[in-house]
């Protein structure tokens, strides 16, 4: 099986709820860039 192996400069991760969603977005030194809680609409 193959596996995508290149590094990014940016990682995102998006927490998806009903009435609110939060946003994640790391270097690639791990470091936080963006967290941010969002209205859902």
């Amino acid at each position: 099986m193959k596996f995508y192996t290149k590094l990014h400069d940016f990682y995102c991760g998006i927490d998806l709820h009903a009435r609110i969603l939060y946003v994640c977005i790391l270097n690639d030194k791990g470091e936080k860039v963006v967290h941010k809680k969002i209205k859902a609409d």
